[in-house]
């Protein structure tokens, strides 16, 4: 769990700070008194907790039964200050491919930094499911990390023009990596063009995806180097987000 994204934030705030990564998903997201929601993959659920705190009904699911003690006894301790929580959130420890949710029975589907630790096959069963549990109008959020495009292109270019400021690394960078973030638990890196098709393939009808700056990967090496914030100022223009960001994030609608 501490090499998850966000491990400090929660345990500084008992879950009620939510790490940067997570603020988008519950921006995307959009939850309201009226929406039902399902996090799969839901971890320490924060993202779920919170969801509930804005009204949502909210069903957490992980496969690790570590994540849904921790996730349950931080619900307990939100009650104490929270008792309207009571009976809109649930956490249950299931594989969500066999977890057999009925059709059209939720608003929401969240798929948090869940997908590159999938294997292929099993992201798009999990997309096909997504689009059966959800209702019409409803939407699959998602977020996942890295770009495959910046892995195997962009940090190649950062360390090249790297060389020209003095700043000598391995060619192959991601060996440096936390082991969190190195192709053991990332088995299935996607990009902006592989995530649109597979849920197009999957039965949504429109897929929005944007590319987002990530504190890990190169900034992990190099800081606010004065190189880096010179390849920032290029990365604004769309072609090159591809090669210099590292986030994928977004929605997919069934229409």
């Amino acid at each position: 769990m501490g090499d998850c994204e966000g491990f400090e934030q929660f345990v500084s705030s008992g879950g009620r700070a939510l790490s940067p990564r997570l603020k988008k998903v519950f921006g995307l997201a959009g939850v309201s008194a009226s929406t039902r929601v399902l996090d799969v993959g839901c971890g320490r659920g924060e993202l779920s907790l919170h969801c509930a705190l804005a009204g949502a009904e909210v069903t957490g699911v992980d496969s690790s039964s570590a994540a849904i003690e921790i996730a349950a006894e931080t619900l307990k301790k939100w009650l104490v200050k929270n008792p309207g929580l009571k009976g809109r959130v649930e956490f249950l420890k299931k594989d969500v491919l066999d977890a057999g949710f009925k059709e059209e029975s939720f608003d929401v589907v969240i798929l948090s930094d869940i997908i590159e630790h999938l294997e292929p096959g099993d992201f798009k069963k999990l997309a096909e499911l997504s689009c059966v549990w959800l209702k019409k109008g409803g939407k699959a959020v998602f977020h996942t990390s890295p770009n495959r495009i910046f892995v195997n292109a962009g940090l190649k270019i950062y360390n090249i023009l790297g060389r020209l400021y003095g700043i000598r690394l391995p060619w192959d960078m991601k060996k440096l990596l936390p082991r969190g973030l190195r192709e053991d638990y990332h088995v299935n890196e996607q990009t902006v063009f592989s995530l649109k098709k597979v849920f197009g393939k999957s039965g949504f009808g429109r897929c929005d995806v944007r590319l987002e700056k990530n504190p890990h990967y190169a900034y992990f090496f190099l800081k606010d180097d004065v190189f880096i914030r010179r390849l920032n100022f290029i990365s604004m223009f769309l072609p090159f987000k591809h090669l210099f960001y590292a986030d994928v994030c977004g929605t997919a609608l069934k229409l």
